[in-house]
């Protein structure tokens, strides 16, 4: 087997998932444990990553929650701000530093900051990450237009 195709089969493919005319939907999984997570952008907003209209989240209690702290934190949020609170969670989550990103909602950053313990346990981290990790194919597709 070619090292791409284990990947895809073991950890899940990096590409945009299949997209209607209106939208575009961004999709990763981890087939080792079954979590998956689908960010859908309207085509005619691409631009504007803070008109998400899904976050959808498929797995664990971590993948879920992390998921839901991510479609809270992208409602009105400009292309500037989400690169910044993508940056500090996955240092919270990977490294346990302590979110400091002002979201305007005291409880909100909390929740984020509360993933900080993940960071000593590597194999949930995975499972805490996967949400943000759609959310940087997002913008690496911004990006890129």
């Amino acid at each position: 087997m070619r090292l791409r195709q284990v990947w895809n089969e073991t950890a899940g493919d990096r590409t945009p998932a299949a997209s209607s005319p209106d939208v575009r939907r961004f999709e990763r999984a981890n087939r080792l444990c079954g979590d998956s997570v689908t960010i859908t952008v309207p085509n005619d907003a691409v631009s504007h990553v803070s008109k998400v209209s899904a976050v959808e989240a498929r797995g664990c209690s971590l993948c879920t929650a992390s998921a839901a702290l991510l479609r809270a934190v992208v409602r009105g949020r400009d292309y500037g701000q989400l690169r910044q609170i993508l940056g500090a969670v996955l240092r919270t989550v990977d490294h346990g530093d302590r979110f400091a990103v002002p979201l305007g909602d005291e409880e909100l950053g909390l929740d984020i900051d509360s993933l900080g313990v993940l960071s000593e346990h590597p194999a949930r981290r995975r499972c805490a990450r996967l949400a943000w990790e759609v959310l940087a194919e997002v913008l690496e597709h911004h990006e890129a237009e």
